[in-house]
């Protein structure tokens, strides 16, 4: 999680995971997390 605030990179599923293991969240906390997610592409095209 350090290495992608550092590069500003998402990465919603290691997020919620980090969450669960170390912020007290449950795991229905984290799979309602990913399911408000808007999906969106993968990787930019440009």
């Amino acid at each position: 999680m350090e290495l992608a605030e550092r590069y500003g990179i998402e990465m919603p599923i290691a997020q919620e995971v980090h969450g669960v293991l170390y912020d007290g969240r449950t795991a229905e906390d984290a799979y309602a997390g990913l399911t408000r997610r808007v999906p969106g592409a993968e990787y930019d095209a440009n």
